[in-house]
């Protein structure tokens, strides 16, 4: 959710129970505070665009209702707070303090960020956001708050490789979650996959179910991301059906029911997901 009219629409409709939004710096082009519009600021807004309609505080004050309730703003919906900039977390974090809102009903915030390497940006510096950095600039925010906050971690995957994620990456965001004991300080988790990787990785992402009975996966699909084939939605279903963990499993998922469409789909990311791989050994060979 990147835009006023966006959010104003979904605030609206009552079957909406979760709103997404990225979280960068960047400039508002309307605010009803009283900001500087022409600084940067913690603008709602899609890599790679740095201009937004909505700012950061008038999105928190809309989706807590703290203009009609300002002594008691609460949200009422699951928020998933997806940064894109370490710059953008704290400023962030500490309105959601200032404004003190809380969580009501089902409510809650999702802090979220890619914190590792995965499927196809393995590469040094493919991750913007330091793990270290981001883990210990939100607990302070997080164990302080009324509201219910949980983190969503997830992989810097490209969904057009062709790999899926490996028992590497399952032992390091084990080892992340055990290191700064999120499991027994009671703070949710969220493990945010994309859903093509997933699909091909199926045995391996159970390692990490088995191992933190308390985490939770969400499948998703990225925003210009190809359309995800029906087969491999229903075969990420059946197996963790099959697993019997099918209630840790969610799904944010663009998915097409036409065969023949898929097929050409899946052959368009395995073209382009092999013609990526030719490209990195091409600049690690020159290296």
């Amino acid at each position: 959710m990147a835009t006023r009219e966006g959010l104003i629409k979904a605030m609206a409709n009552d079957e909406i129970t979760a709103i997404e939004t990225d979280i960068l710096m960047g400039h508002c082009t309307f605010t009803s505070n009283a900001t500087d519009c022409d600084a940067p600021v913690v603008i709602m807004s899609h890599p790679p665009a740095k201009v937004s309609d909505l700012g950061m505080i008038d999105f928190l004050e809309m989706v807590s209702n703290a203009k009609e309730n300002p002594e008691a703003p609460a949200v009422q919906h699951v928020v998933k707070l997806d940064f894109k900039e370490y710059e953008a977390i704290e400023p962030t974090l500490k309105a959601i303090r200032d404004l003190k809102i809380t969580t009501a009903g089902n409510g809650a915030f999702f802090v979220n960020a890619d914190v590792l390497p995965g499927p196809g940006n393995r590469h040094e510096g493919a991750v913007s956001i330091d793990k270290k950095a981001f883990m210990e600039m939100c607990l302070p925010y997080m164990e302080a708050s009324p509201a219910n906050i949980a983190f969503s971690l997830g992989y810097k995957a490209d969904s057009m490789n062709t790999d899926g994620y490996t028992m590497e990456d399952v032992d390091a965001m084990v080892e992340y979650i055990q290191e700064y004991k999120l499991v027994e300080k009671g703070i949710g988790i969220v493990l945010a996959l994309n859903a093509r990787q997933l699909a091909k990785s199926l045995e391996v992402i159970d390692k990490i179910m088995e191992k933190i009975p308390e985490i939770q996966i969400l499948a998703w699909t990225g925003k210009g991301e190809f359309l995800l084939p029906e087969e491999s939605y229903n075969n990420i279903k059946d197996h963790f059906k099959e697993k019997k963990m099918i209630e840790r499993i969610g799904f944010d998922c663009q998915v097409t029911q036409s065969k023949l469409r898929s097929a050409y789909l899946e052959l368009g990311v395995s073209f382009i997901g092999n013609a990526k791989k030719g490209i990195n050994l091409m600049r690690s060979s020159v290296k």
